[in-house]
């Protein structure tokens, strides 16, 4: 009987897991749009500080409200490290990225980023996938480079470096980032990176202050209001809890879908187009997030 009920609360977990996940994908998916918009009128390390010292004070209250403990001093250097990948290192190198090339250029690199993730995973997390989730990865990831590739991008040296770099250091985040969920808590992961990246970047927010805010449009403060509280903060309290619970490599494949629910998002609110060959794209990467989830474990 004990067995049979652990088996269940596995099974419910890694079901809850799934479905954190995706709510944190769906959050996700509205952050390099958002960021491109507000890169048109602010500086990308400026946007990049404000971003992480608005998400880092919002943190703070919530961590009073909730009177959480302070981290164990061996849970720090994790947490500077969570800091470094999706902190600072994703939203400054994207930033930067997204002066030099297209939001389609950039999913090419998206698509690599669950099978960063899952790699991370297995070298930090200590996963064992089965071989073929590993297929089923590398397939999901070459289906959407090569829906990318097909659009026809415009070649950047300089943005493709970057956009390498912001993948690498956020799937190191995000393994990084789950594995201490185990023990400190989803929410409380973010909460704390944050606030332990508040000693840097608050200065650098104020160093950084334009003279003037009069040029800055609209969609540029949505797009920081945007990654401030959703991408930096909200979005990552479903993404860790769902990549703890369900597993790291197995649950990261959901970013597969992160691109199309962009393109979904581009239909919805900029009236884009969305073509046949999109919709079969998307349902090929549905059926490898299934194949992943299968042979996860």
């Amino acid at each position: 009987m004990s067995t049979q009920t652990a088996s269940h609360k596995r099974s419910t977990s890694i079901t809850n897991g799934w479905v954190n996940g995706f709510i944190g994908v769906l959050i996700f998916s509205g952050s390099l749009p958002a960021t491109r918009a507000a890169v048109l009128d602010f500086d990308p390390v400026f946007l990049t500080v404000a971003r992480a010292s608005i998400a880092g004070l919002i943190a703070v209250l919530v961590l009073l409200i909730a009177k959480e403990k302070r981290p164990e001093k061996n849970q720090l250097l994790p947490l500077a490290t969570v800091a470094i990948g999706v902190v600072a290192g994703f939203p400054l190198l994207s930033a930067l990225a997204l002066q030099y090339i297209t939001s389609a250029h950039s999913l090419v690199f998206l698509g690599l980023l669950p099978l960063v993730t899952a790699s991370f995973g297995v070298l930090r997390g200590g996963e064992r996938p089965q071989p073929i989730f590993w297929l089923f990865s590398i397939i999901g990831s070459l289906l959407v480079i090569g829906y990318a590739v097909s659009q026809g991008l415009k070649a950047s040296p300089i943005g493709d470096l970057f956009m390498l770099g912001a993948v690498i250091l956020c799937g190191f985040g995000y393994a990084e980032g789950a594995k201490l969920s185990k023990t400190l808590g989803g929410w409380q992961v973010i909460s704390w990176s944050l606030v332990l990246s508040l000693p840097l970047v608050l200065p650098l927010l104020f160093i950084l202050f334009p003279p003037s805010f009069s040029e800055i449009s609209a969609p540029a403060w949505i797009g920081l209001a945007y990654v401030s509280l959703f991408s930096m903060f909200i979005g990552f309290i479903f993404w860790y809890r769902g990549l703890a619970q369900g597993g790291i490599a197995a649950v990261g494949q959901l970013q597969l879908l992160q691109p199309f629910f962009g393109l979904a998002l581009a239909y919805a609110l900029l009236h884009e187009e969305i073509t046949a060959g999109m919709l079969s794209i998307t349902l090929g990467v549905i059926f490898c997030v299934a194949g992943a989830k299968k042979y996860a474990s």
